[in-house]
């Protein structure tokens, strides 16, 4: 055999790259991702990073720091502001959101199953997701680095208990920080993750199985205490709205892993990925890791009790479903029934089908960008002080604020 890349990991790296360039390209080819959110987040980060050489904003806007979830796109910027203009970063950032979800269900299984494969580039067909086209660039990263860190949990199940513990509880509290429904995920993960394996031994011995609770249950201690220690004058502003929502509200959940331009390519995906992972089981050619399924039914419990609004917060049944796809893919493996010939063409189609996606999604952003092209222009020409009214009368399955 020649020096050099093993075949396999030199199979998968190309494998990967044409995948990620795929993928990266409806991000990469506009200047501005017109994402939902991603407008508001783009001027908080303009905010961010020109208020003290503005007087402008030093006028209306002051910094203050805390020790509160939801800082991982501000904690970004920070880093990326300083090598990049605010479109550049923002467009680093959202390419890095794109990409990220492969990257945790690699890592995922290769923790699980200790060995190279190309099952998570089936992740590639989800990186455009409901998550993503809402524009929740806290959250979804965060997401992934909570699955990341379950990885990490699994793969380092044979450490030394309490150094392990204590690594993990700093890599939990950078998590909480980053966001707070993710870090409630990475903590549901390792719960179902050390009961089922409890299960599996038949909780024997108890002292070494309480022990083992609570070193992972230290992970929480410093989130707690940071919570604590923080005082929000107003948590809440505006209405606190809770409501479960309607069966169309539900069924956006449900398929909100590929749900991004809400086109025919969204649910052939969709279509597709449920037909080949029910029938896969169903014939012995894929199977479920007990270290990783467990998770995921927990996932979907949580997912399918979860409201549209939880205390004035929209898509909070949105939140679980990509965890429980990632979670899947992370947890599949394939069987000495699965045909070599049967494996290339169910790549082909994932193949194809994550081309799709992203050339849908690059028309439908190439074309808000040129909108957003249009109103920068007009607001440049305007007498300063003047006011511009932006008016939409889109109506579609996306409208689902009351």
């Amino acid at each position: 055999m020649a020096h050099g890349i093993p075949p396999l990991p030199r199979r998968a790296i190309a494998i990967y790259a044409v995948m990620t360039t795929i993928v990266l390209y409806p991000v990469l080819s506009v200047q501005v991702p017109a994402l939902c959110d991603y407008l508001n987040h783009l001027a908080r980060m303009h905010i961010l990073a020109d208020i003290d050489h503005s007087d402008a904003l030093s006028n209306l806007y002051r910094v203050h720091w805390q020790a509160i979830p939801y800082l991982a796109m501000d904690a970004s910027f920070v880093v990326l502001d300083r090598f990049a203009t605010i479109y550049d970063a923002g467009r680093i950032f959202v390419a890095i959101c794109v990409i990220l979800p492969v990257i945790s269900v690699a890592a995922l299984h290769y923790a699980v199953h200790r060995r190279l494969s190309l099952v998570p580039v089936t992740a590639f067909l989800f990186c455009y997701n409901y998550l993503l086209s809402w524009g929740f660039l806290n959250y979804l990263p965060a997401l992934c680095l909570a699955v990341l860190l379950s990885a990490g949990w699994i793969y380092s199940a044979g450490w030394s208990r309490w150094p392990r513990a204590a690594l993990f509880c700093l890599l939990a509290t950078i998590l909480y920080l980053s966001h707070l429904v993710a870090f409630g995920a990475y903590g549901m993960m390792v719960s179902a993750y050390e009961l089922a394996r409890a299960w599996r031994i038949g909780f024997r011995p108890p002292r070494k199985i309480a022990t083992g609770w609570l070193a992972a249950g230290l992970q929480v201690v410093p989130a707690i205490f940071l919570f604590l220690s923080v005082n929000i004058e107003k948590p809440f502003f505006g209405p606190v709205l809770t409501s479960y929502g309607d069966w169309s509200a539900k069924a956006i959940a449900l398929l909100s892993p590929v749900l991004f331009s809400g086109h025919g390519a969204d649910l052939w995906a969709a279509g597709f990925a449920l037909w080949v992972l029910i029938g896969g089981l169903a014939t012995g050619r894929l199977r479920l890791a007990a270290a990783v399924w467990p998770s995921a039914l927990a996932a979907g419990v949580v997912a399918i009790c979860a409201p549209q609004w939880l205390l004035g917060t929209f898509g909070m049944d949105v939140r679980l479903p990509l965890l429980i796809v990632m979670l899947l893919i992370g947890a599949i493996s394939t069987t000495e029934r699965m045909e070599r010939t049967l494996g290339y063409a169910l790549f082909g189609a994932f193949l194809v089908l994550t081309a799709v996606k992203s050339a849908d999604a690059a028309l439908g952003l190439r074309i808000l960008d040129r909108q957003i092209a249009e109103v920068r222009g007009v607001v440049a020409a305007m007498p300063r002080g003047m006011r511009l009214l932006l008016v939409s009368t889109a109506t579609g399955p996306y409208d689902l604020m009351p």
